[in-house]
């Protein structure tokens, strides 16, 4: 009786395991993703992993969907996940902020459109005000593997005012390959 007990067991501990939750923290304007729960004061978004959808070409019954030729049989992921930040850095220099940084394709199959656009924030050194201080924007488009290195300027500022920045990206499909 008790050796019917462990089959059982173990199936739960393997479906506990597959059950794991992923957390997306915004720190500081940096993502991060942990299995562990973001800090206090962290913006926190649990993310529900699925796997990859593949789409068989070889049985039209089970399209529901017409695809475009190039998407059949690839797998896919969503835009938001395949474009990733590896690096952001926002800079005053002078009378200039830079934010410039680093994006990368993680995908294997898919291409994709990159738009990154940053509002500078101008924060007064004497009090609590600030100020929409200029947005700029900028498009790319990212193949399988692909890294892209961007740089965005605000307009003039006195020197020694300090900005900061805020961005936003949008990433749009645009094709998927079969390597």
């Amino acid at each position: 009786m008790q050796w019917n007990l462990v089959p059982a067991l173990l199936l739960l501990a393997v479906s506990a395991v597959a059950e794991a939750e992923v957390y997306k923290c915004t720190i500081d304007g940096n993502i991060i993703y942990s299995d562990d729960p973001c800090p206090v004061g962290a913006e926190s978004k649990t993310i529900d992993l699925e796997p990859p959808s593949v789409i068989p070409d070889n049985n039209p019954s089970l399209r529901r969907y017409p695809q475009p030729r190039q998407q059949q049989g690839t797998v896919t992921m969503s835009a938001s996940d395949a474009i990733v930040v590896e690096r952001s850095s926002c800079t005053n220099k002078g009378r200039y902020t830079i934010h410039s940084g680093l994006l990368r394709n993680i995908s294997r199959y898919s291409t994709y459109s990159a738009k990154m656009t940053t509002q500078f924030v101008l924060e007064s050194p004497l009090s609590d005000f600030t100020m929409d201080w200029g947005k700029q924007t900028k498009t790319t488009r990212l193949g399988p593997g692909q890294t892209w290195s961007f740089k965005l300027q605000s307009r003039v500022h006195d020197d020694g005012d300090k900005t900061s920045c805020d961005y936003r990206l949008k990433v749009k499909f645009i094709d998927s390959v079969r390597k």
